[in-house]
């Protein structure tokens, strides 16, 4: 019994409870030098833009973003980020990118 409880107590992180202040250097060092200070430069990687994140934070999930951020997906390489840096990184996306998805921008990992 005590090993399932230890098991369920291990589950995924909870990646909602990040602090967006602290986040905001996170984002600088690992994401803005493709994504850009406000979230829509598009860089291309291998030929394929960045996600406007203005427009798609919006439609991931915290652990969808996480997802992204730490594995990567399409060109976008997998960012080496502890669960508190990627949980305040998500913090920070979503109190500044609050767009809503216009269906025409690249979308995150696809």
């Amino acid at each position: 019994m005590l090993l399932i409880v230890s098991l369920l107590a291990c589950g995924s992180p909870d990646y909602s409870n990040g602090d967006a202040s602290a986040g905001a250097s996170v984002y600088a060092s690992a994401c803005e030098s493709c994504h850009g200070a406000d979230g829509a430069a598009g860089v291309a990687v291998d030929g394929v833009a960045a996600a406007d994140l203005q427009f798609e934070t919006s439609d991931q999930t915290d652990d969808e973003l996480a997802d992204v951020i730490l594995n990567g997906a399409g060109a976008m390489p997998a960012q080496t980020l502890t669960d508190t840096e990627t949980a305040d990184c998500i913090a920070y996306m979503r109190q500044t990118f609050t767009g809503t998805d216009t269906g025409d921008t690249a979308e995150i990992g696809g």
